[in-house]
């Protein structure tokens, strides 16, 4: 039996007032706006979804 695998990146996950300090894993084809979501899906309406430093293309995401 061979299991469905999905590579995700890994993303930091800041909210107001607290540094990052969780993370969440976005499929490596998902855009930035699932990102944001899942980020604030999974730690509240102010959390910004942050790349990893040592992913490529890092890049900081502003609220919406």
């Amino acid at each position: 039996m061979t299991a469905n695998a999905t590579t995700v990146l890994t993303w930091l996950v800041r909210r107001a007032g607290i540094p990052l300090d969780a993370t969440i894993w976005v499929p490596e084809t998902g855009t930035v706006d699932e990102a944001k979501a899942e980020a604030r899906r999974e730690h509240g309406a102010n959390a910004q979804a942050v790349r990893r430093l040592g992913d490529q293309y890092w890049t900081e995401l502003e609220l919406c």
